[in-house]
């Protein structure tokens, strides 16, 4: 990576973790009270996936609006289209050989040898009536 780039990314980043700690005030994401990350945890992941959106939205926009629209690249050979059909056609016949070789039956039997007798019986857990989903936290 060239060192030029490797400034301002290295500043994001860093703006990003100083943004994160302003937001968390301190405080853990977590407040152990039982198994699995609490409603809070999920409210700063989904602000960070917010502000990482933003971002990536903000780097194409600065793409679109500094590209120049003459500057246009080199016309590719024919070796190009074929390579590219050759690889689709190859993740097709990848992707038919898994469907049709019962791979999904085979890891679900596998999975089931490892797990406990116990836990074979057991049924996913209920939504609890006061659950909700993820807010933006500004706090």
């Amino acid at each position: 990576m060239q060192a030029r780039r490797l400034l301002p990314l290295a500043l994001g980043v860093t703006a990003l973790l100083v943004l994160a700690g302003i937001a968390s005030h301190g405080r853990p994401l977590s407040a152990s009270r039982g198994s699995g990350p609490t409603a809070t945890f999920f409210d700063y992941l989904f602000t960070t996936i917010v502000i990482f959106a933003a971002v990536v939205l903000a780097a194409f926009v600065y793409g679109v609006v500094t590209s120049r629209p003459g500057a246009a690249q080199p016309r590719r050979g024919h070796w190009h289209i074929f390579s590219s059909m050759l690889i689709l056609a190859l993740s097709a016949a990848v992707a038919v050989l898994i469907l049709h070789s019962k791979f999904e039956q085979r890891l679900k039997q596998l999975e089931a040898r490892g797990k406990p007798a116990s836990a074979q019986g057991r049924t996913l857990r209920t939504i609890p009536p006061a659950a909700r989903g993820a807010r933006l936290r500004w706090d």
